[in-house]
Order: structure tokens, then C-alpha cells, then sequence
């Protein structure tokens, strides 16, 4: 009897290690770190910004940034970032500067997670592309005061006078507006109080106003399109810096893309 239960005891023992051996060996798989998040660009003058949430993980060492011309394959890494310690697993905000982009060129950016262990996530879900584009900041004087210094011309960045400006500084009814130029080549839309230049994302769709000037607000972003065929142009934006009745100070951006609607930031799926 002594023999019987000592036999049955040690059996007791053996499954139970190997139950512990296997649950220890379950323990220490280490999946691969999951993609980042929300991944999306800034466009920027001769630069690209690229912005994402890390995931939520405490073992990530880095995130690899890569770039390609093409939407589905040929990405190579552009850059890294150093993961921060979260040993709480908080929410953390990473960007990216790609300060190698050529305006008027579309690129396509992806993220990647690396843990401590050197595992590589996923690319990125997120189809994140984006074309830089010249910006600048303008003074221009009151077409009733300085006509040769009023206008604008945004292929070129210069300061023109109003009779061949893409936009120009005018006052109406004694108040400071922005006009376009007419016939219906080029278009103009309010978009309203913004916080800074970057608060508008891309050019809209329609809205476009029906007449050829609107009131110049210090704080409001305007967008505008400039026709070259019908139906096909350019896409530009301006934000008014101050105004007053002998100039406007201006914040611009111009998308050199025919037809390429991106001004400041692009966010798939909003």
C-alpha cells in the first residue's frame, strides 16, 4: 500500500513539473510589439513631418521611420526614434522630421515598432502620403496706397503689382479685403478664425465665394485655387498675421501639384 501511494505521489510530482515547465515556457513567448497608431504627416516646406502614437508596451526600444514613391512597395528606413520609458503603458506622441522631401514630390512614410528584444512590428496600417510645398510670410501694401507692392504671385513668391497678382491687398467700402484675381480663374474661400497657419488641413472641395474679394481678417485662413484649365489648377492658402488700412502682413503655403488639394496636414479617414 506504502509503494502504491508513493507511486501515485511521484507521478503527482512529474506531471506537475512538466505543467510548470510548460506554462513557464508560455510565459516567455514574446510577440512581436504592435504597430504604431494613427500615424499621419505635416507638410512642410522642403520637409515632411511625420506624427504617431507608440503603442501600448513597455519593452519598445525604437520606432523605424521609411519612405518610398511608391504607395506599396520599395519603403527604406529615412530615420529612427528612440522609444520613451512607459512603465505605465501611458499614451506617448512621437514625430519625425524628414527634412530630405523635395517640394512638388509625393512620398509615402510608414512607421515601424522595435522592441528590446530586436523584434520588428508590422508596417504602419495608415496610408500616409504627402507632397511638400513652398510657404512663406508676405507684407503687402494697400493697392490704393502702393499698387506695384499690393500683389502676389504664389508660383513665384514675389511681391507684383496688382495687375498681374494671383491675390492682392484692396480696400472696399473702407474696409481691408483680399482680392483675386477675376474672370473666374481664380477662386477664393474664408475658412474662418484659425489658431495658427497649420489649423487647415487640405483645400475644400467647393465653397468657393462668388465674387472676387472677401473681407481680410486678422486670424482667418483663406483658401484659394488658381485655375489654369477648367477644372484643374492649384491649390494655395493664406492666414492674415495683422491688417491694417495700409497693409496686410500674410502667412502663405502653395501646393505646386496640379490638382493636389494638400496644404498643411493629412489625416486618412478624417
Amino acid at each position: 500500500m506504502k509503494k502504491t501511494y508513493l507511486l501515485i505521489l511521484s507521478l503527482l510530482l512529474v506531471f506537475t513539473v512538466v505543467g510548470c515547465e510548460e506554462d513557464d515556457n508560455l510565459v516567455l513567448i514574446d510577440p512581436p510589439p504592435a504597430a504604431p497608431q494613427g500615424v499621419y504627416s505635416i507638410t512642410g516646406d522642403g520637409s515632411v513631418t511625420i506624427a504617431w502614437n507608440g503603442p501600448y508596451e513597455a519593452d519598445l526600444d525604437h520606432y523605424v521611420v521609411l519612405r518610398s514613391l511608391d504607395p506599396i512597395d520599395n519603403y527604406t528606413e529615412i530615420g529612427t526614434v528612440e522609444a520613451l520609458d512607459n512603465p505605465n503603458l501611458d499614451l506617448i506622441f512621437y514625430t519625425f522630421v524628414d527634412e530630405n522631401a523635395v517640394n512638388g514630390v509625393t512620398y509615402f512614410y510608414a512607421v515601424l515598432s522595435v522592441d528590446m528584444g530586436g523584434k520588428e512590428s508590422d508596417l504602419s496600417a495608415e496610408p500616409v502620403y504627402d507632397t511638400p510645398r513652398p510657404e512663406g510670410i508676405v507684407s503687402l501694401a494697400n493697392s490704393d496706397i502702393l499698387p506695384d507692392r499690393a500683389g502676389f504671385i504664389f508660383a513665384l513668391g514675389s511681391i507684383v503689382d496688382t495687375s498681374v497678382a494671383d491675390i492682392s491687398v484692396m480696400t472696399l467700402f473702407g474696409v481691408p479685403h483680399l482680392h483675386v484675381r477675376g474672370n473666374g480663374m481664380t477662386w477664393i474661400q474664408d475658412m474662418g478664425s484659425t489658431v495658427d497657419f497649420f489649423d487647415v488641413t487640405v483645400a475644400p472641395a467647393g465653397g468657393w465665394s462668388s465674387f472676387d474679394e472677401v473681407e481680410l481678417i486678422e486670424g482667418h485662413t483663406y483658401a484659394i485655387f488658381i485655375e489654369k484649365a477648367i477644372d484643374t489648377g492649384n491649390y494655395a492658402k493664406v492666414r492674415a498675421v495683422s491688417v491694417t488700412a495700409t497693409s496686410a502682413k500674410l502667412e502663405w503655403g502653395y501646393q505646386p501639384v496640379t490638382d493636389n488639394p494638400e496644404l498643411k496636414v493629412i489625416v486618412p479617414g478624417i
